[in-house]
C-alpha cells in the first residue's frame, strides 16, 4: 500500500518528484482538511511529470510507400475496413478490434477524410507486430520487456483497386521503467497518430518516392 518515498525519506512532494503517500499520512491529510483528502502529488506538475516520463521511452519509426502522387479530388470520403491482425498473437486481446477502433478514431479526429460506409477511397489496415511486454522488465534492465506495435495502413482507390500508398509504423517502448506501466494500451494509439501524420505529409507533398 506504499509508494516510493522520496530520497529523503520523506512522503510528499519534493523537486518534482511524484511519490505515494502510506495510508497513515492520508489519513493525517484527512484530519488537517476535513473531508477533503489533499495528497501533494495532485498537482499540475505532477501530471506533466508524469505525462513526460511515460512518452520519454516510447518511439516510432515511419515508412511510407507513395504508389500515386496524391492528386486532389472534390470528395476525401474513405471507407474504413476492420484492421487484420498478420502477428499470430494467442494473448486474450482482441487486438484486431482495438486497431481497428483506434485507427478509425484518428482518421476521424484527423479531418483528413470524412468516413463512410460507400466512398471511392478505402483504407485497409495490418498489424504486422505487437507484444505486450513488461514495465517491470524494463525497469530491472532497459531494453528488457520492450512493448511493441507494427501497423501497414494501404490507401486504396476504387474501381480498380489501385494502391494509392502504403503506410508503415514501427512503435516500441524499450525504457522508462515503472513510468511506462500500461504502455500496450496506448501503443497503438501512437502507431496511429505517425500513420496519421504520414499520410498528411503525402497529401501536402504528393512525390511518388520512397520516404524514410
Amino acid at each position: 500500500m506504499y509508494g516510493r518515498a522520496a530520497a529523503e525519506g520523506r512522503a510528499g512532494w519534493k523537486g518534482g518528484t511524484m511519490v505515494l503517500l502510506p495510508l497513515a499520512s492520508l489519513g493525517q491529510h484527512r484530519a488537517e482538511s476535513g473531508n477533503l483528502v489533499r495528497v501533494p502529488c495532485m498537482h499540475r506538475r505532477c501530471v506533466v511529470v508524469m505525462v513526460a516520463l511515460t512518452l520519454a521511452g516510447c518511439a516510432t519509426e515511419s515508412v511510407s510507400r507513395v504508389e500515386q502522387p496524391y492528386v486532389p479530388i472534390e470528395q476525401r470520403v474513405v471507407r474504413i475496413e476492420n484492421c487484420e491482425d498478420r502477428t499470430g498473437f494467442t494473448g486474450e486481446r482482441d487486438i484486431k478490434g482495438e486497431a481497428s477502433r483506434i485507427l478509425a478514431e484518428k482518421i476521424r479526429g484527423s479531418s483528413l477524410f470524412e468516413v463512410a460506409t460507400e466512398a471511392p477511397l478505402v483504407l485497409t489496415c495490418d498489424i504486422e507486430r505487437f507484444a505486450e511486454g513488461s514495465a517491470l522488465k524494463r525497469w530491472v534492465l532497459p531494453g528488457w520487456g520492450s512493448t511493441q506495435a507494427s501497423v501497414a495502413v494501404m490507401l486504396w482507390e476504387r474501381p480498380g483497386d489501385k494502391l494509392l500508398g502504403t503506410f508503415r509504423s514501427q512503435s516500441h517502448v524499450d525504457a522508462g521503467g515503472l513510468y511506462t506501466i500500461g504502455a500496450d494500451q496506448y501503443i497503438f494509439s501512437v502507431a496511429f497518430n505517425d500513420i496519421v501524420k504520414q499520410i498528411r505529409e503525402w497529401m501536402a507533398q504528393g512525390p511518388a518516392v520512397e520516404r524514410r
